[in-house]
C-alpha cells in the first residue's frame, strides 16, 4: 500500500469521523465502483443473512436429521428473506430524501416492503403451526416451496435495489 493511498484513507477516515461528530449519524464509506458496491452488499447482507440457514443445515446434518421434511419446519429460510428485504429497505431509506419520488425507487421500496411483510406473515404461520403442534406435513411442504420462492424474489429485489443505489451514489 503506497503512502498516497494510506494518506487518502486517513483523510477519508478523518472526514467521516468529523461528519459523524457533526451530524450524530453514522458516516458511510464512499463506494467507488459498482463492483465494490455489489461485493460489499453480498458480503455484509447476503452472507450474514445466510448464516442462520447454514448453521441450521450444519447442525441438522451433524444430528443426522438433514432432510427436506426437517427443513420444511425450519424458519431460517423465511428469516433470510426478511433480512434481505429489511437490509435493502434500510439502505433505500438512507438515500430517500435525496432522490425524491423517482418511480424506480417507489416500485423497489413497495416491492421490498411487500415481500418483507409476506415473509413475516409466513414466518408467523410456521411458528404458529409448531407452537400448537398442528403437524400438517402438506402445509409445511407448501410453505417450504413458498419460502424458497420468497428467498429468490427477495434476492432479486434486494440486488436490484443495491444496484439502483450504487448507480445513484456514483
Amino acid at each position: 500500500m503506497g503512502v498516497r493511498t494510506t494518506l487518502e484513507a486517513q483523510i477519508t477516515f478523518a472526514v467521516m469521523t468529523e461528519e459523524r461528530g457533526r451530524t450524530g449519524k453514522r458516516a458511510t464509506t464512499p463506494v467507488t465502483s459498482l463492483a465494490s458496491a455489489v461485493i460489499h452488499w453480498l458480503t455484509y447482507s447476503v452472507v450474514f443473512a445466510l448464516l442462520p440457514v447454514a448453521i441450521s443445515v450444519t447442525l441438522r446434518g451433524l444430528a443426522g436429521k438433514l432432510s427436506l421434511n426437517d427443513l420444511s419446519s425450519s424458519p431460517e429460510l423465511l428469516f433470510f428473506a426478511i433480512m434481505l428485504n429489511a437490509t435493502a429497505l434500510g439502505d433505500l431509506s438512507e438515500v430517500a430524501p435525496g432522490i425524491g419520488s423517482e418511480t424506480l425507487y417507489r416500485v423497489l421500496h413497495s416491492a421490498l416492503l411487500l415481500c418483507a411483510l409476506v415473509s413475516a406473515i409466513f414466518y408467523g404461520c410456521l411458528v404458529f403451526e409448531s407452537v400448537f403442534q398442528i403437524a400438517n406435513p402438506l402445509f409445511r411442504w407448501r410453505l417450504l416451496f413458498i419460502s424458497f420462492s420468497l428467498d429468490a424474489v427477495s434476492l432479486l429485489l434486494a440486488t436490484s435495489a443495491e444496484l439502483f443505489l450504487a448507480r445513484i451514489r456514483s
